[in-house]
């Protein structure tokens, strides 16, 4: 097949478009894999970018599911994928992703100078929360680096056509290209300068050893400044049944030395210091202490998981749309709790929510209904504050 549409000349004409719908406006990158230029999404006209690669590849059909696999991830600091498919350009066989338009990206900013310490966690915190986001989903990035490093409006995201789901050793993979896209960001100079904090981050994540490396999650734990960065425990375990499972094998080890005493020779003696005896081995268990109880203030019943959670139906850069999507989703299913939620850690986007301050598990169940309400399926759960 002739590559026409990997020329500029192939846009000449202002009326070529994808699909039928999607007209192609001026090239904004081009790579082995294909192009990508401006177009728009929807009837709204919103302003978005369209990647073409060449259909006639071995590698398309597969290439052609992981953009639509990406389409049900949803996360503020993720570019959001609108369409994906197959079509014919000029004759020729093309597969195409639709996305949101960016206005600039780090490797940009870095042909023109490098970011200090405080702009390297500006960019660095929302990045990793992206990236966390799809190691828990089950994902991978892939392709961690500057030019994937995104900014719509004020928000940071990260580019979303690479995902794939996760083989082995691809999660401390990404860890590894983010350390290293961290140390491309700042000057030599300034990294010999920085915190401790964003040191040891920058070690841990491009440890050679993968099984040492740190995840995500560490990594956001020292951003915030404590020194703890274990992991944590496995989710659902309240800390009060590790007290109980204490105390109860304490019972058990009482118990055991008093049958191992019972069954000692017998000591010839008198009737009344065998009773006397007996007794205290069936009063001893009374004199243990019981398991101790939940915090209250944490949860009305045992096994849930602490509150502060809440259903992310959307998120925008300004609250004007964000309340106009609440007010169209409370307008179709009126009996959730609707709500615009901006959180103080992270004032660069507004939430679209439903229910709020539940535990974990109670999230989970409302986030369930609601998609089987008709909701979005992409809506998911986060902690909130």
């Amino acid at each position: 097949m002739q590559n026409e549409f990997l020329t500029p000349e192939f846009i000449a004409d202002s009326e070529v478009t994808v699909d039928g719908v999607y007209r192609l406006g001026a090239i904004l990158g081009r790579s082995a894999g294909g192009v990508v230029y401006e177009t728009s999404f929807g009837d709204e006209k919103i302003p978005a970018a369209i990647k073409i690669c060449r259909g006639d590849l071995i590698e398309s059909a597969p290439l052609l599911d992981r953009w639509r696999g990406a389409m049900t991830l949803s996360h503020p600091n993720l570019l959001r994928i609108y369409a994906a498919g197959a079509a014919l350009l000029h004759d020729a066989p093309v597969i195409y992703v639709v996305m949101e338009r960016a206005e600039e990206s780090l490797a940009g900013v870095l042909t023109r100078r490098r970011l200090s310490e405080d702009e390297v966690r500006e960019m660095l915190a929302p990045t990793v929360e992206a990236l966390g986001y799809l190691h828990k989903s089950g994902c991978a990035h892939g392709h961690i680096k500057a030019s994937n490093i995104l900014a719509v409006g004020d928000t940071v995201k990260l580019s979303s056509d690479t995902v794939s789901a996760e083989a082995d050793g691809a999660a401390a993979k990404d860890v590894a290209a983010l350390g290293s896209v961290i140390v491309q960001s700042i000057a030599p100079e300034s990294l010999q300068a920085c915190s401790p904090a964003l040191t040891e981050i920058v070690e841990r994540s491009t440890e050679e050893d993968p099984a040492k490396r740190w995840t995500t999650w560490q990594i956001e734990t020292r951003l915030r400044g404590p020194e703890r960065t274990e992991e944590p425990r496995p989710a659902g375990i309240p800390k009060w049944i590790y007290a109980g499972l204490a105390a109860l094998l304490l019972v058990v080890g009482l118990l055991a030395v008093m049958r191992k005493k019972d069954s000692a020779p017998a000591v010839p003696a008198t009737p009344a210091p065998r009773a006397a005896v007996s007794e205290p081995a069936v009063r001893a268990p009374a004199s243990i202490p019981a398991p101790a109880a939940a915090n209250p203030t944490a949860t009305s019943r045992p096994g849930r998981r602490s509150s502060g959670w809440a259903v992310i139906v959307a998120a925008y850069g300004a609250r004007g749309p964000a309340e106009k999507r609440l007010r169209s989703m409370a307008g179709k299913w009126p009996k959730f709790q609707w709500t615009v939620f901006q959180q103080q850690a992270e004032k660069t986007y507004y939430l679209v929510v439903v229910g709020q301050n539940l535990s974990e598990d109670d999230a989970e169940a409302l986030r369930k209904r609601a998609i089987q309400s008709g909701l979005p399926r992409d809506a998911y759960i986060k902690k909130v504050r």
